[in-house]
């Protein structure tokens, strides 16, 4: 985001506590790894003009006219709770900073009620200035998948959560800089629902096809012949099953969304979190005899004319895990389609 904005003509400054994505940054190469097309160049290209530069140092943003906040939020693995360590971290850090009139946009995804009862109070109470007076403040939650980043920040559309029309209005010119799709407005609350919604919708879809793959192969039946079938009815849209879910963001993401709410008792939500996990321990892959280049076919195939079962160790893909850890799932065969 930031080498893409640099390239608007905005000066931007990038704050990391990893030094050695500072230093990378600051010498023109991208703290990446994996494959991200046009990113090494456009980082590399902004770092020369003098538009981007990395630091330590959260006093860097204290002239900022806008500061984007991208930090993980992870949930605890025992309990699901959101866990916001480096979400008040950051905040503690800048607020005090803070110039009067900045506009400050939260990208991180959030569990509903975060905007309200986290973020406002701990800008507020370390800038000792008032959000929708002194500080404009939004929730722009991102949505990027990787190997897609520079082309999904720019023509992807956007949700854009404020609570006020002063900090509608500076957010929306602000993105209006480099994001070339629509960016629809809304209240925080609603912003945060929306992101962990459209993650939780494709853990329930996962699971779904997971659920019926594991059906199929009870009954006898190719699972991957039933969806290509399911999806001829109008409106179907049917996953490919796969080993699980994996990343750090859906496998979580549900249970931000449902984590404050109380009174509903969600439980189909709760109930898909369980069924990719099953399906990845009891996932086996075929393939054409022992040639490792042939590609994997179908799952639970049993022929043993044409194929040789292959019992992979399918750990639950359902953990949190680095982006750049993720970019090696892109090169499976056997995955579920996934965006975050």
């Amino acid at each position: 985001m930031a080498a893409t904005v640099a390239a608007t003509g905005a000066n931007v400054i990038g704050v990391d506590i990893d030094l050695e994505k500072v230093k990378a940054v600051n010498a023109g190469e991208s703290p990446l790894q994996g494959q991200e097309p046009g990113l090494a160049e456009l980082l590399k290209e902004q770092v020369s003009k003098g538009h981007l530069r990395a630091s330590l140092e959260a006093s860097a943003v204290s002239g900022a006219d806008v500061v984007a906040v991208c930090v993980e939020t992870p949930i605890d693995p025992t309990t699901h709770d959101p866990s916001y360590k480096a979400l008040k971290a950051a905040l503690a850090e800048i607020a005090p900073v803070l110039k009067r009139g900045a506009l400050v946009s939260i990208e991180s995804t959030l569990a509903p009620g975060t905007m309200e009862g986290v973020v406002r109070p701990a800008l507020e109470r370390g800038s000792k200035r008032t959000v929708g007076r002194d500080l404009y403040l939004v929730h722009c939650p991102e949505r990027l998948t990787t190997g897609k980043l520079l082309h999904h920040l720019t023509e992807l559309p956007r949700v854009l959560g404020a609570n006020d029309a002063v900090s509608t209005r500076k957010a929306l010119a602000f993105y209006a800089r480099f994001v070339k799709a629509e960016v629809h407005p809304t209240d925080w609350t609603t912003a945060e629902v929306v992101k962990t919604a459209e993650n939780a919708y494709w853990d329930v879809q996962i699971a779904f096809a997971n659920e019926v793959a594991l059906i199929s192969e009870e009954l006898g039946v190719d699972a991957y012949r039933v969806r290509e079938l399911v999806n001829t009815c109008p409106y179907r849209m049917m996953l490919i099953p796969g080993a699980g879910v994996g990343g750090h963001c859906i496998p979580k993401d549900s249970w931000l969304l449902v984590s404050p709410a109380v009174q509903s008792k969600p439980e189909l939500i709760p109930t898909a979190r369980e069924v990719p996990g099953e399906h990845g321990r009891h996932a086996e892959l075929t393939r054409e005899d022992d040639d490792p280049g042939a590609p994997a076919t179908r799952c639970g195939h049993r022929d043993p004319r044409s194929v040789r079962p292959l019992r992979e160790r399918l750990c639950r893909l359902a953990r949190p895990q680095s982006r750049d850890e993720r970019r090696g799932l892109h090169r499976t065969r056997h995955r579920p389609r996934r965006i975050s």
